[in-house]
């Protein structure tokens, strides 16, 4: 391992290059074994690179958004709150020489330079904050959350300030197809795929990226219930949302699939977790597996596709019939869909939908048809 080095006033590092006389260099830096291996240093490379308009700050940014989430980093969480690296990007981006609007690539501090360490920052500050309860010191970031905390709300009003009189740069998106609320696009389905494998797969790193997302879709209900003066009403419009019946769909199904996986003992505390969260939503859209109150889940998008009895193919309903695919329910499909050839009762989004459809037992009911 190569003795620590301080070049022309550089942060002290094990891990900087061989330059052609033989000597160390911090020209050439592994930023993954320095994040991994001397995470108190971050904080210090990133004030001396921005300080001497070094563009080797824009590699230790992109190797800090590449490697951050990864499971094996996440034991450094309390590192990054102990050391206020969150705090240094502010104040970084509050400089008076920055210029977000400047899209210069030449620029050293404009747009690009913004944009990659707001990136970084909203990572930092989700380790800290709890987006399913908007409460600050998540237990994970250690004894230094508070303290961080406070050192970034001292900042929060100029911060706010400053991405508020900022606001016309963000693009606006105009009116069209794609002006849907999540539960119409059948959202659920994509994330009841992603639940089961990052659980199957032990991702540690998705954790809070999960639990955050189904807060979210299901924060406008959390309001509503709070609104609402007649609780049978709200009920029956509960029932009849786009929510509730997308994420009837495969709430049950996926509950099921996630207590069957058999985790290994380091991957348990995920899994507990994520029937937990899995379980959160489903009361939120109104399902449950046992409740007098609640609507029972008893749905299930296992076995074949109900085929279309009552028009000719091509006046089918343009959507997949494979019954697990996210393109089953919502709006129709914009994309192109095949009919089978065996029976024109049942379209599908692609080759593989087809296959499965077939596998869960088309096969047998396309003969009879």
């Amino acid at each position: 391992m190569a003795n620590p080095v301080a070049g022309d006033g550089a942060p002290p590092t094990r891990f900087a290059g061989v330059a052609m006389n033989g000597e160390h260099s911090t020209d050439a830096i592994d930023w993954r074994l320095v994040i991994a291996h001397e995470p108190r240093m971050v904080k210090d490379w990133m004030i001396y690179l921005h300080a001497h308009e070094d563009d080797r700050v824009v590699d230790l940014l992109n190797t800090l958004a590449e490697t951050l989430p990864q499971e094996q980093l996440l034991r450094l969480r309390p590192v990054w709150a102990e050391t206020q690296l969150s705090c240094v990007l502010i104040d970084i981006l509050l400089g008076p020489d920055m210029n977000w609007e400047d899209s210069d690539p030449e620029l050293f501090k404009g747009r690009f330079y913004s944009l990659a360490i707001l990136r970084i920052l909203a990572y930092l500050l989700s380790l800290i904050t709890d987006a399913s309860d908007s409460r600050m010191l998540a237990r994970h970031s250690g004894a230094h959350a508070r303290e961080c905390a406070d050192a970034l709300l001292s900042r929060m009003e100029r911060f706010v300030e400053a991405i508020w009189d900022r606001r016309h740069m963000v693009p606006k998106i105009p009116d069209g197809e794609t002006a849907y609320h999540a539960a119409k696009l059948n959202f659920i389905s994509v994330m009841s795929w992603f639940i089961e494998a990052v659980v199957k797969d032990g991702e540690e790193g998705y954790r809070d990226i999960l639990k955050n997302i189904l807060a979210v879709l299901t924060l406008p209900l959390h309001h509503l219930q709070l609104d609402r003066k007649n609780s049978q009403e709200y009920i029956t419009k509960l029932y009849a949302s786009p929510i509730h019946i997308t994420g009837k769909r495969v709430w049950l199904d996926t509950l099921n699939a996630l207590i069957a996986i058999n985790s290994p003992d380091s991957g348990r505390s995920l899994k507990v977790d994520m029937i937990q969260a899995w379980k959160a939503y489903g009361t939120a859209i109104g399902l449950s597996q046992h409740s007098r109150i609640l609507n029972i889940a008893n749905t299930s998008l296992k076995g074949p596709s109900e085929p279309n009895e009552t028009a000719a193919y091509w006046r089918t309903p343009k959507r997949c019939f494979w019954k697990a695919c996210g393109c089953a329910v919502g709006i129709h499909s914009g994309h192109r869909v095949r009919v089978c050839k065996g029976c024109y009762k049942v379209l599908y989004c692609h080759v593989n939908c087809q296959t499965r459809d077939w596998e869960a037992g088309h096969r047998e009911v396309c003969r009879k048809l």
